[in-house]
C-alpha cells in the first residue's frame, strides 16, 4: 500500500497549507568532515536553493563554495548540476511522497539532491539516507531530520511504483520544462526526440594533454592500460568516455607517475595499489 509521509508536530500552518518550521531554526556548528557526503549535499543545497528560490542563476551561486576545499567543491557541484539536469524527476517524487509543500528551500533542495544520489548511486543506499538526515542537522538543526529520513525511506519502499508512475509524466521523463516540449514538437517534429535526448546527455570531459611532461599517445595508452577509454580531440587533447572527478583524476595521476596525487585516503589506496585503476 501506498505511503504519504505527513507531517504534523514542529510546523505551524501558513497560506497555502504549507510546511513550516514551528521556530526558526537556528545556525548550529558544522559537524560534518568536509569530504563526506553529507557537507557536499549541504553545500549543494545551499547553491541550489539560490538557484530555485531566489531565481540566481547556477554560475552564480556556485560562488558560495569558493572558499571550500577542491574535493568539497567538486562534490557539491556533481550534485547541484545533477539535480538540475533531471528537471521535474525530484519534483515529481516529492509531490507523491509529501503531503503539504515545503517552503524550507534548503532542506527541499537537500531532498532533492538526496533523490539524485540514491538514483545514480543506488548501491549506497544507506549510507546516502545517513549522510541525508545529518545535512538536515547542519541545515536546519533538528527541525526537519525526521522529514528527511521518512521521505527518503518512503521513496526506497515505493522506488518501482514511483518511477513507473515517473514515465508516464511527459515533463518528469523527458527532464525539460513542458512549454519547452511543447516548441520543440511544433518546430522539429521528427527530430524533437532526439534532441530533448541530446539535451540529457552527460556532457564530454575534454583534457589538453602537457606535453612537457608526455606526448598523447604515451598518455591515452597510460589511461588504455588503465581501463579509462578516450578518443582524439585536436592534436593536443582527448575526451574521456566517461567524466572523472578531480579527486579521481588525482589519484590516476599518481597511478601512472605523473603526479604526487590527492591525499585522501581513497587516492593513496589507488596510488598504492598494482590493481586496475578504476572511478565510480
Amino acid at each position: 500500500m501506498s505511503r504519504t509521509l505527513r507531517v504534523r508536530k514542529a510546523t505551524t500552518p501558513t497560506a497555502a497549507g504549507a510546511v513550516t518550521p514551528s521556530r526558526p531554526a537556528t545556525p548550529v556548528p558544522k559537524t560534518l568532515a568536509s569530504d563526506s557526503l553529507g557537507w557536499s549535499l549541504v553545500l549543494a543545497a545551499r547553491v541550489l536553493a539560490e538557484v530555485q528560490g531566489k531565481g540566481r542563476s547556477l554560475n552564480d551561486a556556485l560562488l558560495l563554495l569558493a572558499d571550500q576545499p577542491p574535493h568539497a567543491r567538486a562534490a557539491a557541484q556533481d550534485v547541484a548540476y545533477g539535480v538540475l539536469r533531471r528537471y521535474g524527476c525530484g519534483e515529481f517524487i516529492l509531490g507523491r511522497l509529501m503531503s503539504k509543500p515545503l517552503t524550507h528551500k534548503e532542506t527541499l533542495a537537500l531532498l532533492l539532491g538526496a533523490l539524485y544520489r540514491l538514483e545514480t548511486r543506488s548501491d549506497s543506499t544507506p549510507m546516502i539516507v545517513d549522510q541525508a538526515v545529518a545535512a538536515a542537522g547542519e541545515l536546519a538543526g533538528d527541525v526537519f531530520k525526521r522529514l528527511v529520513n521518512g521521505v527518503l525511506r518512503n521513496y526506497l519502499r515505493q522506488r518501482d511504483a514511483l518511477l513507473a508512475a515517473m514515465a508516464l509524466d511527459e515533463e518528469a521523463s523527458h527532464q525539460h520544462p513542458r512549454w519547452w516540449l511543447a516548441r520543440l514538437r511544433r518546430a522539429y517534429r521528427d527530430q524533437w526526440p532526439s534532441i530533448v535526448a541530446a539535451g540529457n546527455a552527460s556532457p564530454p570531459m575534454t583534457l589538453r594533454v602537457n606535453q612537457r611532461r608526455i606526448t598523447v599517445p604515451d598518455y591515452r595508452a597510460r589511461l588504455d592500460a588503465a581501463g579509462i577509454l578516450t578518443r582524439p580531440v585536436g592534436r593536443h587533447g582527448f575526451a574521456a568516455a566517461r567524466a572523472l572527478g578531480g579527486c579521481c583524476l588525482a589519484g590516476l595521476w599518481r597511478w601512472i607517475g605523473l603526479g604526487p596525487g590527492c591525499r585522501r585516503p581513497t587516492c593513496r589506496r589507488i596510488a598504492r595499489s598494482g590493481a586496475r585503476f578504476t572511478c565510480s
